[in-house]
């Protein structure tokens, strides 16, 4: 089950279809019976999560709170955890690639939700095993969904 709150306004989106792209990924990594939160967000709201809890400054891309990591992971072994987007960091990365959002969101959805399933990118070996599985997740999503975000 994938939960979705849209926190920005600047941006308008489609929730209902990046609901149904994330429920895809999901299910593509086995883990169609698990519980996503996403959390769509502004670069103001980003940066204020990420100093606050991960003690960095500034915005970023995706942010990924992995409930497997967490202490109280055995009350609930299908809460997967939440993948946080800064929509409006998707939308300047987009423009200064030249493609639309919608990719560029994806992206950052398959790329956190491969985190809370244990992929890791810190590390030269995993980060290559992750990127890898991140093109292939990317490959299988219908570009019609995609483009309709």
């Amino acid at each position: 089950m994938v939960k979705i709150k849209n926190l920005q306004r600047k941006i308008k989106l489609k929730s209902a279809i990046i609901k149904n792209i994330a429920a895809q990924i999901l299910e593509m990594e086995g883990l169609e019976d698990s519980e996503l939160s996403l959390v769509l967000v502004s670069d103001k709201q980003i940066a204020a999560i990420n100093r606050d809890y991960l003690k960095v400054q500034g915005p970023t891309d995706v942010i990924a709170f992995r409930m497997a990591d967490g202490q109280y992971k055995q009350l609930n072994t299908y809460l997967l955890g939440d993948v946080i987007i800064s929509v409006e960091t998707a939308q300047a990365q987009a423009d200064k690639l030249g493609r639309g959002i919608g990719r560029e969101l994806c992206l950052y959805l398959v790329h956190g939700i491969l985190h809370l399933n244990g992929y890791d990118d810190q590390e030269k070996g995993n980060k290559k095993k992750m990127f890898a599985r991140q093109r292939k997740i990317m490959k299988n999503i219908p570009r019609k969904y995609i483009e309709g975000i």
